[in-house]
């Protein structure tokens, strides 16, 4: 069918750049009614009406004083936060039967891990984390490497797009084949962290329209991430 979007993942190094933007643009349009039942999920729980998820978008939400008196949403969720959410496992190796250099190998494996746990300030995240789930159905917390370091961070659903017609296909990892992470960030920023890369980030756009006032402001530009799990298992046609 001509009227399908090329694949992102078999677009040559040249052509990548504007199918993923297509690609991003397209998934959005589709889901605009599920984004849409985000936010009113999230205005449900924080009792107050705001445009997006986003910044001065969420800052500047109205509030006429005709507030929900007895927010029985938010009540629920902290509750259930505060009962489950505030509980700290961790992960330990089994060392049933193991030699005893194997065990105190193990031991150390341990404190490492809860050493990055802490590090990563994982206990803290999480409630975030758990909080967006219950709000919008949903949770992301994305790990990322930036200056030979680990780094995590709480990721919105908004800003994650998968393909629901392809998730349906069960694929070698057990979830979606494919994934994209979109991101509006201050221009300034992204020169900052990429300076050889500054005269293209200059000229760089936002994928979404966004206030006048905000653009003046934040001055935003989209950054996108994408991945195509390997299809055969050998990770040969991964991307």
């Amino acid at each position: 069918n001509s009227t399908h979007l090329p694949l992102w993942w078999e677009a040559v190094r040249e052509d990548l750049p504007g199918v993923l933007v297509d690609w991003t643009k397209s998934l959005i349009e589709k889901q605009a009614v599920r984004r849409a039942a985000g936010i009113h999920y999230t205005r449900l729980y924080s009792n107050r009406l705001f445009a997006q998820m986003y910044g001065s978008d969420f800052s500047d939400g109205m509030d006429n004083g005709e507030r929900i008196r007895l927010n029985a949403t938010k009540s629920a969720v902290d509750a259930a936060q505060a009962q489950i959410a505030t509980s700290r496992p961790r992960p330990k190796r089994i060392t049933v039967g193991a030699e005893p250099s194997e065990r105190r190998r193990a031991e150390r494996l341990d404190r490492f891990s809860m050493g990055w746990f802490h590090q990563l300030q994982q206990y803290i995240l999480g409630l975030d984390i758990f909080m967006d789930a219950e709000i919008r159905g949903t949770g992301f917390e994305k790990f990322v490497a930036m200056g030979g370091r680990i780094h995590a961070e709480r990721t919105l659903d908004d800003e994650i797009l998968v393909d629901e017609n392809e998730s349906r296909i069960v694929s070698p990892g057990s979830g979606p084949s494919t994934m994209l992470h979109f991101k509006n960030v201050p221009r300034s920023t992204l020169i900052a962290r990429l300076p050889k890369f500054e005269e293209q980030i200059k000229t760089a756009q936002c994928l979404q329209e966004t206030l006048p006032s905000q653009k003046s402001m934040e001055d935003p530009v989209t950054i996108m991430e994408a991945w195509h799990l390997s299809q055969t298992g050998h990770g040969k046609d991964g991307q």
